[in-house]
């Protein structure tokens, strides 16, 4: 593929052309995980910083497949670890959001003191949330190196904690609370954490919550509904409040 791809350059062939989608031959390449066919792209005037109509650049792509040598080749040729994309994410947080490890182990280093790792998208997800909702322990404990606000709300005013309570992500609950995480903010949408462990079926989880101190029993969700009410809808006996 790198001897045609040096012939259609040698012919005349448009390194910046893009596909309908936005995608041009470095983006495809970084996908593909094919170092020598980007550093052959890049070595030909094809732009690192270009940036497609959905806002991403080719380290969006590296981190949200996890390619490592691209991400080294990619920053090395002066990516911007901080751009964000039209849903205001920065690479890290694309890389969070797919669970990616090897990806965000990669990139915290690499982040400029001035990356905000707290950074929300459009929605008011951080990279920190993207974890919990994908219930990724292992990349929220990266993450947590960067001192994080472990409780910052989205837009919904839901934190990191209500989402790993939802998900009866017990690793990541105790991730969490043992970083600060406080279990007593409550949201519009869910009310409280205990609210979140309601709507699963581990009297574990339930239990966790419903023990720690100021957690109350009696805060309602945004369609009025108390932890009573919820338990009451699963018809099931298993917790007791």
């Amino acid at each position: 593929n790198l001897d045609l791809a040096k012939s259609l350059i040698e012919f005349g062939a448009d390194v910046h052309a893009a596909e309908d989608d936005g995608y041009n031959a470095l983006c495809r390449a970084t996908q593909m995980d094919d170092l020598d066919m980007a550093r052959f792209l890049l070595d030909n005037g094809s732009k690192v910083d270009y940036t497609r109509p959905d806002g991403r650049q080719p380290l969006h792509d590296a981190c949200s497949w996890g390619r490592q040598n691209l991400i080294e080749k990619l920053v090395e040729k002066g990516a911007s670890v901080d751009y964000l994309d039209e849903d205001k994410m920065p690479p890290i947080a694309v890389a969070a959001e797919w669970g990616i490890i090897r990806a965000v182990k990669q990139m915290i280093p690499l982040c400029s003191k001035e990356t905000d790792i707290n950074h929300q998208d459009d929605y008011g997800n951080t990279a920190l949330q993207f974890s919990a909702w994908s219930s990724n322990s292992r990349v929220a404990q990266l993450l947590l190196l960067r001192f994080p606000d472990i409780n910052r709300t989205d837009n919904d005013k839901i934190t990191a904690l209500a989402d790993a309570a939802r998900r009866g992500a017990k690793e990541m609950i105790d991730l969490l609370l043992a970083h600060g995480a406080d279990p007593t903010i409550s949201s519009g949408t869910y009310g409280t954490v205990l609210n979140a462990t309601c709507e699963i079926s581990d009297t574990d989880v339930f239990e966790k919550i419903l023990s720690l101190p100021g957690v109350s029993r009696d805060t309602s969700d945004d369609l009025g509904r108390l932890p009573l009410h919820l338990v009451a809808a699963r018809n099931s006996d298993e917790v007791r409040l």
